[in-house]
């Protein structure tokens, strides 16, 4: 792309830079785009769908944005989207347990594996050259709609059997691929005790193991049961806080550093700051996944009533999700996606690190401009919440939400061979 400094960038049209400002010259560009913005927030999280395949297509054909500033206001409008979705699931239970909805102790670890890896991927996007960059994002597009598609197809057929027959609950389910284990039917997780555990229960009298048993799972499910823990909300504020610190200290090519002459752009301590960064996400991500492998294993000795769906963290499975979550990252970094394409409540809070970070690396670098990043913010931020709170009921109550699906997977299908064909051209 061109050389665009400041708040100019490039009209990917006409192939020149811009001196553009949100709602200024370009208004007849960016009013209806926020308009279709904000729709598509509202209709992607009813479909329980991310917005991210949609957000970097719309960018480049709607305002006009080259690939690279377009995947950027792609990750400040899946902040925005991302921490609305996060507002709304902080409040919910979870339908089969008393406890919260979002599980805060895989989003402890996980989160910082998927901030590293989108600010890595970031930087990656900001090096590849961008013909490259629209052969992978049409790829990954590709490869979204049809998981869309399919995704629409077998809500289609749950919603037909459902009028058809009645309801019932399925069994729970046991997967034991890559360490990771699931509940049984009665709440335990299936050989998950070592001998070790079993001789030291055999040790006390029957009556004692029991009660001790009884009184340290009271005690997890007690401690579970929080609606808002606090402890772990501050730990993830901490690892954010400090992560955003960091790179307002390290600056851009496009914002400079609070304090620029200690850190010039690309000078040694810009590159220090950034192994600083990524070493602070992964030892704490390694951290918090360590606390959740023992955390499940003490909770597998005293019968915890785990249930369907909760996942048994083994070393095998902490390590991974934690590569898988890393490259997801990478790839959201990358494509302005969300590293999650499927809208769930954990997903949605790793998300709003994710893209949080990722967002300001690539308004720090230049290549989105501020008024459009906080603009298009706040309309996937209203946007979801609209969709969360009244489309969603109108979708559920009408059995519309398959085809709410296969409607966006075609978009997003059209999307992709659009970017393609205007790379192409271009």
């Amino acid at each position: 792309p061109k050389e665009c400094p400041g708040l100019r960038v490039e009209d990917v049209r006409e192939d020149k830079c811009v001196d553009r400002r949100i709602f200024g010259e370009w208004k007849n560009n960016d009013i209806p785009a926020l308009f279709i913005w904000f729709i598509s927030s509202g209709l992607a999280v009813s479909a329980g769908v991310g917005g991210g395949g949609i957000f970097v297509p719309l960018g480049i054909l709607l305002l006009r944005f080259s690939t690279k500033a377009s995947t950027g206001l792609s990750q400040a409008s899946i902040f925005g989207a991302s921490l609305a979705g996060f507002i709304l699931n902080s409040r919910a239970r979870h339908p089969k347990a008393p406890r919260p909805l979002i599980d805060f102790d895989m989003a402890l670890f996980l989160a910082p594996m998927e901030m590293a890896g989108a600010l890595l991927g970031a930087l990656i996007q900001m090096i590849l050259p961008t013909w490259l960059v629209i052969i992978i994002m049409s790829l990954v597009l590709g490869l979204t709609s049809a998981k869309t598609f399919a995704r629409g197809i077998r809500v289609y057929q749950e919603e037909r059997q459902s009028r058809t027959f009645p309801t019932r609950e399925d069994g729970p389910e046991v997967n034991t691929r890559h360490g990771v284990q699931l509940c049984t039917g009665d709440g335990r997780p299936e050989g998950f005790r070592n001998e070790q555990d079993v001789a030291s229960a055999q040790e006390l009298p029957p009556d004692d193991a029991a009660s001790d048993s009884a009184v340290v799972r009271k005690q997890s499910m007690d401690r579970d049961a929080r609606q808002y823990p606090l402890e772990k909300y501050w730990k993830l504020t901490i690892v954010w806080a400090t992560i955003i610190l960091l790179l307002l200290l390290r600056g851009g090519k496009g914002t400079e550093s609070v304090i620029p002459d200690a850190v010039p752009y690309c000078g040694w301590a810009y590159w220090a700051l950034s192994a600083v960064v990524m070493a602070w996400l992964i030892l704490f991500g390694l951290c918090m996944g360590r606390s959740a492998v023992m955390d499940s294993a003490a909770k597998a000795t005293v019968d915890y009533p785990f249930v369907s769906g909760d996942v048994i963290w083994t070393y095998p499975s902490f390590i991974f999700y934690s590569l898988a979550t890393f490259a997801a990252g990478i790839m959201a970094g990358l494509l302005g996606i969300g590293g999650g394409m499927v809208s769930t409540a954990t997903t949605a809070t790793l998300i709003v690190f994710t893209s949080s970070s990722a967002a300001l690396v690539f308004i720090m670098a230049g290549l989105v401009p501020w008024d459009y990043a906080v603009v298009y913010f706040s309309a996937a931020f209203v946007g979801t919440l609209v969709g969360k709170t009244i489309v969603d009921t109108i979708v559920r109550r009408r059995g519309l939400t398959a085809l709410l699906i296969l409607l966006l997977a075609g978009i997003i299908a059209f999307a992709a061979i659009m970017v393609t064909v205007a790379g192409l051209i271009k």
